[in-house]
């Protein structure tokens, strides 16, 4: 525990200048809440899954082409976000993400996900994507998850898939998928609610993005309704 608060307060001296009222809520997910400072200097993700939780989550953080290292793990790859603020990070044995803005100069690396790695010495051609929506429905409502891919349907609602509400409680309202996506790929997504009239209601830009791993046989990604 004192590890752990020696490395808070030292990332959040190093970014320096923290307001009394520039704490940004930026997502909230079943199991999973992340906060920015000093805007978006400072990025913490926490998890409530255990110490043997292994999970991507991706969110917007609100700062377009920023670039991190995770000072809580140590390690020096750096994580960017694209040009509309979207980042994923990955949770390794439930500990939390703490990321702090980097210089420019920095030369990115690629990340790899961990949530089930591939054989040593093999990397599937395909990956099992979770992909979880809390939104809260009615009886009669359909989530899909639509993109910019045919799988997704090419952001054609009729032809996208329609995720499961099998694990749905009013305590948890959440929708799941599982897809076979192509190692290394990056897609463009929303979440759209279809009424049992046929009415589609999208998501709020911007479009959601994920990179999906290209050495990893599964992955989760757990977003909230924009």
């Amino acid at each position: 525990m004192y590890q752990a608060i020696k490395k808070l307060t030292a990332a959040r001296k190093a970014a320096g200048g923290l307001g009394g009222n520039d704490h940004v809520h930026i997502y909230v997910a079943s199991t999973a809440y992340a906060w920015s400072r000093a805007g978006g200097n400072l990025i913490v993700l926490t998890t409530n899954s255990g110490s043997s939780s292994n999970a991507q989550h991706c969110f917007n953080a609100q700062k377009a082409n920023g670039r991190w290292t995770d000072v809580f793990s140590g390690s020096s790859n750096v994580i960017s976000s694209d040009g509309n603020g979207q980042v994923c990070v990955t949770v390794s044995q439930g500990n939390p993400i703490v990321l702090l803005a980097t210089s420019a100069g920095s030369t990115p690396t690629t990340l790899r996900t961990s949530a089930a790695p591939a054989p040593t010495g093999s990397c599937p051609t395909t990956v099992s994507v979770t992909f979880t929506e809390r939104v809260v429905t009615q009886p009669g409502d359909t989530i899909k998850i639509v993109g910019n891919t045919a799988q997704l349907g090419n952001w054609n609602p009729s032809n996208a898939p329609a995720m499961s509400a099998s694990s749905y409680t009013s305590s948890n309202p959440v929708w799941t998928i599982n897809l076979s996506m192509a190692a290394g790929s990056a897609v463009q997504y929303k979440y759209v609610k279809v009424s049992s009239t046929g009415t589609a209601t999208w998501e709020s830009d911007p479009n959601r993005a994920y990179s999906v791993p290209s050495c990893q046989a599964s992955a989760s990604v757990s977003n909230t309704w924009q």
